[in-house]
């Protein structure tokens, strides 16, 4: 099973948060880093689905 990688616009629909807060959850290791292709940046859609899965669950420090 192979995970899927997917962009910013879809990251920000599932998690409906602005791209400026998602940026800095990044920046303080409280979600993802994304995965860079050439200039693109993609976010694992495993690891974003375990993160909200952790903020419903009341573990997101």
């Amino acid at each position: 099973m192979s995970d899927k990688l997917i962009k910013l616009p879809a990251v920000l629909e599932l998690i409906q948060i602005s791209r400026s807060s998602w940026y800095s959850m990044i920046a303080s290791g409280k979600a993802p880093q994304p995965v860079k292709i050439n200039r693109a940046s993609f976010w694992s859609l495993q690891a974003v689905q375990e993160l909200i899965e952790e903020i419903k669950a009341g573990e997101y420090q």
